[in-house]
């Protein structure tokens, strides 16, 4: 006979990060759902003894209401859909034989409250089923349902106490890009397990290079600009001049 036993977990208004990339707070508290299904192995003529009873698998569900939602975010939230150039529109589709285990990311939820438990889920993904709310103070509310998958290790999460970062260092060493092309720089953190490494990129010269917040930079024209990174753990900086060269 098989058994279902499920745990709810509360946390409190959590900042969620996803594949590195900052989705801001929550409104209201993050529920997750661990869900052990067991088989009991029982004796007797009547198979009411159980003599062990053997795990047979888990999952766990995270339902995040997330209050701080921009178009790029919902294109991460939600599998094979686009984002315009222009950042103005997502184009929905039906996404159909979409593997989500493939498009699973790492979801980090640092609560809050800094005392308490910090939540990492190695891979996790969501199918794009979400419901949209607006709150009394006007606030857009979606609340996202992930799902944990186990890693390489067979780890499905993580919890811990909170681990800042200490440094962050920006690559490549020399970054160089043509007008009209992109090159990716990436914020390499350390520690390597820090609890939240999620953070902020900027340009300080947008007439010459942009940086969308996945680190994607993107050359305007021929110049230098600076862009750095700053971690939402502890304020800690990077900064790494990019050199834009004249369209051929």
């Amino acid at each position: 006979m098989s058994n279902t036993h499920v745990k709810n977990i509360k946390l409190g208004a959590c900042k969620v990060s996803f594949g590195g990339v900052d989705l801001g707070y929550t409104k209201g508290g993050v529920q997750v759902e661990v869900a052990t299904e067991t088989l009991k192995v029982t004796v007797d003529q009547l198979g009411q003894t159980t003599i062990s009873e053997l795990v047979q698998g888990r999952n766990i569900t995270i339902t995040a209401p997330l209050a701080e939602s921009v178009l790029k975010n919902m294109v991460d939230l939600m599998p094979g859909s686009t984002l315009s150039e222009d950042s103005n529109t997502v184009t929905i589709t039906s996404a159909q034989g979409v593997n989500l285990i493939d498009v699973a990311k790492e979801l980090i939820l640092t609560p809050q409250d800094t005392t308490d438990y910090v939540l990492t889920i190695p891979k996790a993904a969501t199918a794009g089923n979400f419901t949209m709310t607006y709150q009394s103070d006007d606030v857009r509310v979606f609340s996202v349902q992930f799902t944990a998958y186990p890693d390489d290790n067979g780890t499905l999460g993580r919890m811990s106490g909170p681990k800042p970062v200490e440094s962050v260092k920006i690559t490549p060493e020399s970054p160089e890009v043509k007008a009209g092309e992109n090159v990716q720089l990436t914020a390499e953190i350390t520690p390597a397990d820090a609890s939240d490494k999620s953070g902020v990129w900027e340009s300080d010269a947008q007439g010459t290079a942009t940086v969308d917040q996945t680190g994607l930079v993107h050359g305007v024209a021929e110049g230098t600009a600076n862009i750095t990174f700053t971690s939402t753990s502890g304020s800690k900086k990077a900064t790494k001049s990019v050199t834009v060269n004249a369209a051929e």
